[in-house]
């Protein structure tokens, strides 16, 4: 995790602000849409639960798998889903930082005469969701946003959902929390495949990541503070799990 920490830390060097990057970024809109779809909220619902499997099947817990996976799903819920809540209800809304690609259709051409029709600020002042969500239909849908700037269809598509702040990144807290507990669990007690399994999630959570700065949804701060924030909770839960699992022996 440590060595994922560095490689996200690096994307503060990606020409995120060229417009050519940005452009040839775009070009995998779908490949990330698919590696950010692992971390959404059904993804890392539907990722919790098939490690939770693995993690009960394995050597060691034969007379008490069902005790255990229940262990791990009242951890899961109350860190992992309660956190996502937390952030998405207090820290964003606390932080009040626009998506990049808000911004981005805010300065495009000009600020003063952007194909969004206002700024950021004014943009994130509807408080509804869905008239923000509204806003973006019309912009992304307009024919004359081709003539301003380059988007695949999929980004299209995908930007349209994103209107929401951005302050920390609710994927990339989920996919390091995901990352950082059943790692911790696998350090203690796991062997064979699931032990090969559990190194391979700092590489998916460290993936997770990339993608949302390759859609232009995230900037750099916002995946690091919410991989640090995952990686803290994610280490918090194991360390519960363990203490609830050692008083069932």
């Amino acid at each position: 995790m440590a060595v994922g920490g560095v490689v996200v830390t690096l994307a503060f060097l990606l020409p995120l602000h060229d417009a050519g990057f940005r452009e040839t970024a775009l070009e995998f809109a779908f490949l990330s849409v698919v590696v950010s779809a692992t971390s959404g909220t059904p993804g890392a619902t539907v990722m919790a639960i098939l490690l939770s499997l693995a993690w009960v099947t394995g050597p060691g817990v034969d007379r008490r798998r069902g005790v255990e996976f229940v262990v791990l799903a009242l951890a899961l819920a109350l860190f992992l889903a309660g956190g996502a809540r937390f952030n998405e209800r207090v820290l964003k809304r606390t932080f009040e930082v626009p998506r990049p690609n808000i911004e981005l259709l805010a300065k495009t051409p000009s600020s003063d005469a952007p194909v969004l029709g206002m700024s950021a600020d004014a943009f994130y002042a509807q408080a509804d969701k869905a008239e923000r969500r509204a806003v973006l239909e019309r912009v992304l849908n307009a024919p004359e946003i081709d003539a301003v700037l380059s988007l695949p269809p999929i980004a299209r598509a995908y930007w349209r959902g994103q209107t929401g702040f951005s302050l920390p990144s609710g994927h990339a807290f989920a996919s390091c929390f995901l990352a950082m507990f059943f790692l911790l669990l696998n350090l203690a007690g796991g062997e064979g495949w699931r032990w090969i399994l559990a190194c391979c999630l700092p590489v998916w959570a460290v993936l997770v990541c990339y993608a949302r700065l390759l859609l232009f949804v995230h900037t750099p701060a916002d995946v690091l503070s919410g991989g640090f924030l995952g990686v803290g909770l994610g280490s918090v839960a194991a360390a519960a799990v363990w203490l609830a699992i050692a008083r069932l022996d």
